[in-house]
């Protein structure tokens, strides 16, 4: 089986739905089932305590971000281009930039979705596949150098070796 989705480029990847009938956005159950994703997505990173940063970077009122995320990902998992017909193309760096993303704030985001994913149904081998974009996208929008705190010491010179 192949899963078609696009890749972490972001560059617009028209799907043709009729001649491939096998891809996330169909599997989810169109529209309905991404909206589904997402909201749970958003109810997860809404009460996990370990996203609280990621959830500190949105409005209190998700009405919005829920829209535009399921336009967004609409598109993106092979379905008509929603957000873009609407909001016109995007560059996910830009959108992002204006927010200090660490990776550690990029894995709870991971996270959030690879939850929300195991609530979806879908086949283990498109969950997986979207788990592994969903993390290489989140990474791609790190900005963001560790906490000092996190950093690994530096090793003395006359530890090499050792």
């Amino acid at each position: 089986m192949t899963i078609a989705f696009p890749s972490v480029s972001f560059t617009r990847h028209p799907i043709d739905l009729e001649a491939d009938p096998l891809n996330p956005y169909k599997e989810l159950g169109g529209e309905m089932g991404v909206r589904a994703l997402v909201d749970r997505f958003y109810d997860l990173m809404d009460t996990s305590t370990g996203a609280a940063a990621i959830r500190a970077m949105h409005q209190p009122d998700l009405a919005e971000m829920r829209e535009r995320l399921s336009l967004f990902l609409c598109g993106w998992l092979g379905g008509p281009q929603l957000h873009t017909d609407r909001y016109g193309p995007i560059c996910m760096r830009t959108v992002h930039a204006p927010f200090e993303i660490d990776a550690r704030t990029g894995d709870a985001w991971s996270r959030c979705m690879s939850d929300a994913l195991e609530d979806c149904a879908l086949g283990e081998t498109t969950r997986d596949a979207l788990r592994t974009a969903f993390t290489r996208t989140a990474s791609m929008l790190v900005n963001a150098k560790r906490p000092e705190a996190l950093k690994p010491q530096a090793r003395r010179t006359g530890d090499l070796g050792k």
